[in-house]
């Protein structure tokens, strides 16, 4: 079972007529989790279950810091 699956069934997500299969989930580490530009945008694809659309503009970018933090961000386009 899927990290997001369990959150799920954990906090009764219920589906309504107007509900969005959308969630932000940010994990605290101890360490920085370092990833690839590539691994994000395969990490979408997955969640997502398509590709990018690049008609509708959507993308991943990630920036790494000089201290080695990371910022990502992912533009999605309903």
């Amino acid at each position: 079972m899927s990290i997001l699956a369990r959150l799920k069934s954990l906090l009764s997500f219920r589906k309504t007529s107007d509900s969005r299969d959308l969630f932000a989930v940010v994990l605290l580490l101890e360490k920085p989790l370092l990833v690839t530009e590539e691994e994000l945008k395969s990490a979408v694809v997955r969640a997502w279950g398509r590709e990018l659309r690049e008609d509708a503009k959507e993308y991943v970018v990630l920036q790494s810091g000089n201290d080695g933090r990371q910022v990502g961000f992912i533009r999605y386009a309903k």
